[in-house]
């Protein structure tokens, strides 16, 4: 059989009694409580993004990307079906863009005539 080697040291048991009495609770509760990182999502992200000067450009581009690549998926790669839905998604979109210039000439030259 194995024997165990003890040492003088071993054989003493710490209790909380002979620990040093000190005000550590009260050192505990003097800190402040530590503040939690906020969590920043996509959205707050994108919220940020939408500030800035690039915002527009970034999105007509990934918006006409889409688009596009939409339109490659429904052709089934047929020319034909492609460049006319690409045709009716441009003559769409040229009659929106005119339609919204309209409206804001009408709206801006009807504001100053009521002075």
């Amino acid at each position: 059989m194995a024997q165990k080697k003890t040492t003088g040291n071993s054989s003493k048991k710490k209790t909380s009694a002979s620990r040093p009495k000190s005000s550590s609770n009260a050192s505990r509760s003097r800190k402040a409580p530590v503040k939690a990182e906020p969590q920043v999502t996509y959205k707050d992200m994108f919220h940020r993004f939408s500030k800035t000067r690039f915002f527009r450009p970034v999105m007509t581009v990934l918006i006409i990307l889409v688009l596009v690549l939409l339109d490659l998926l429904f052709s089934w790669n047929s020319y034909n079906v492609f460049f006319t839905l690409l045709g009716i998604e441009l003559l769409a979109g040229i009659v929106i863009w005119i339609v919204l210039l309209l409206k804001s000439a009408s709206a801006s030259s009807g504001a100053s005539g009521q002075e």
